[in-house]
């Protein structure tokens, strides 16, 4: 009985040991692979990164080892890669750098940079000037001209592209791109800022000049925006390929943040998890004929590894809580049946535990996106005060585009959304601290009012930018990959963070071996009493 229970311990141990290996080497394998599980429709659509705040505060230095990150990256040698970089202190350090790689033949690197010294009057020149050198359009061919001199077009400026400030975004360029080969006599071009004139006392609604123009079909192309499906203002449009899609910030008060807690659960991939769950059944099988081990020793053990691969998993993502084991268990069931290779992180209130069993639970209901990071708020009485309430993704999308903050209601579960990247209230002075990034199944296309003449050689050509493969790094609306969380801080959290890791760990065995040691005495005091 003690040669079982100690085969038991080693085994146990080595179990979690080599799942807490695969777990990093899966975790590794998922950062190029996430982004594009997300987004399986997209396939040609990839997302990198340069610089990222993920704690709501400025980082004034980043320190990223060029050499290695960025080229493991890149190593599938995409032909156009976007970085935004305007809120690096050494943007002229990775300019310089990425003008030095060599990534094939077939490989343009854009950088999109602050430019102040440079010979284009604004960022959009400069990068409209860069891929109008790079992209090879004679292979084309002839391009007809429409049946039409005049096009009206209208730009709508939106995230993640756009920023108001330095630039009107890619959506403007791509389509200032295509225009160009087209030889109209005479193009229209509204004016692409979203300014509310007015709020509608029946609906609630804002309104603005260019939703009206739309309204009234004054408009031939519009240039970034959401699926015509979202809106009713789009009924009257076909729409191109889908060349990008939206991604939105999660914020919330600063001190909700500290008392959410951050309760993560992580969900496995399928494939550790089936792994895990086999070997370790295995060995409990194993055990228990050969051994004859009792039941309660092996629940014992069982409980203790999901607690060990909970706290290091959890440390792993700067958490310094447990996981309550039926979420383990209910992030396996998941992770096997729904999610596959996305390594998903899903943040629920302190206070509140919802009732998700399946991964349709979280995408229906209104929402109708893939929710990579959900942040629930159970006391957002002042905040209700202050911002627009929705019920549905379209109507919150509709605040977005107007640059107002708002709160949509999911399950019951308020999700606050926001557009600006800091924000105070007015009245209270309390900031708003980013919390996590949504990943939307919401496509960027151009629109083409129906019966368009100009739309099949407009498509045409967008199609052949798209087919070149665009990768965007938007810093200011953080796109990350989860390899840059340690990186981009200092040196020394990234060691304090792994000495606390190694701490848990070993605080872990040697309750795990606690248990086991309080186990064993108590099956030899049950055996000797039965026995006499």
């Amino acid at each position: 009985m003690f040669l079982s229970n100690i085969v038991f311990v080693i085994g146990t141990l080595l179990i979690t040991s080599s799942g807490k290996l695969l777990l990093e080497n899966e975790s590794e394998n998922l950062l190029y692979k996430s982004l594009s599980d997300i987004l399986p429709k997209f396939e040609a659509a990839d997302y990198a990164l340069t610089n990222v705040d993920l704690t709501g505060q400025s980082i004034p230095k980043v320190s990223i080892n060029f050499n290695v990150d960025i080229k493991i990256f890149i190593k599938d040698c995409p032909k156009i890669a976007l970085f935004d970089i305007r809120d690096s202190e050494n943007s002229n350090t990775i300019l310089n750098y990425f003008e030095k790689i060599n990534c094939g033949t077939s490989t343009i690197i854009v950088i999109i940079t602050n430019h102040s010294n440079s010979q284009y009057k604004s960022l959009d020149d400069y990068i409209f000037y860069i891929l109008e050198e790079k992209l090879d359009f004679k292979q084309l061919g002839q391009v007809s001209s429409p049946k039409t001199d005049t096009i009206r077009i209208m730009y709508r400026n939106l995230p993640p592209f756009a920023n108001p400030q330095t630039s009107n975004g890619l959506d403007e360029i791509i389509l200032r791109l295509i225009l160009k080969r087209l030889k109209l006599k005479n193009t229209i071009e509204f004016e692409n800022e979203l300014t509310p004139i007015g709020k509608n006392a029946s609906t609630g609604n804002y309104t603005n000049v260019p939703l009206l123009l739309l309204q009234y079909g004054l408009v031939d192309v519009v240039a970034g925006g959401f699926h015509p499906s979202e809106n009713d203002m789009f009924k009257d449009f076909q729409y191109s390929i889908v060349y990008a899609t939206d991604t939105l910030n999660l914020i919330a008060p600063k001190s909700k943040v500290k008392s959410i807690g951050k309760r993560v659960m992580h969900i496995y991939s399928w494939k550790l998890s089936i792994t895990s769950a086999v070997v370790f059944l295995l060995v409990v099988f194993f055990i228990e004929h050969f051994y004859k081990t009792p039941s309660v020793f092996i629940i014992i053990m069982w409980f203790y590894q999901m607690l060990l691969d909970g706290a290091v998993n959890n440390i792993q993502k700067k958490c310094t809580f447990l996981l309550p084991m039926s979420f383990i268990l209910m992030a396996n069931l998941i992770s096997a049946t729904a999610f596959k290779n996305t390594l998903t992180l899903i943040y629920f209130s302190k206070e509140y535990e919802p009732e998700i069993h399946s991964y349709e639970d979280i995408t229906q209901s209104g929402l109708n996106i893939y929710v990579r990071h959900l942040t629930a708020i159970k006391d957002y009485k002042e905040l209700t005060e202050k911002l627009d309430i929705c019920q549905d993704l379209s109507e919150c999308l509709q605040r977005i585009a107007y640059q107002r903050d708002c709160l949509l209601l999911y399950q019951k579960i308020p999700v606050l959304y926001s557009i600006p990247r800091y924000y105070t209230d007015n009245q209270t002075r309390e900031p708003l601290l980013y919390v996590g990034t949504s990943f939307q199944q919401v496509p960027y296309q151009i629109y083409f009012r129906l019966n368009l003449p100009a739309f099949k050689e407009i498509n045409r050509l967008l199609i052949h930018i798209y087919e070149a493969g665009i990768i965007v790094a938007e810093t200011e609306w953080k796109i990350f990959l989860y390899r840059w969380r340690l990186s981009l801080g200092q040196k020394i959290s990234s060691r304090v963070l792994n000495m606390i890791q190694l701490e848990f760990v070993f605080v872990f065995w040697l309750v795990g071996i606690i248990l086991a040691t309080l186990t064993l005495c108590g099956e030899v005091y049950i055996y000797n009493h039965f026995r006499n």
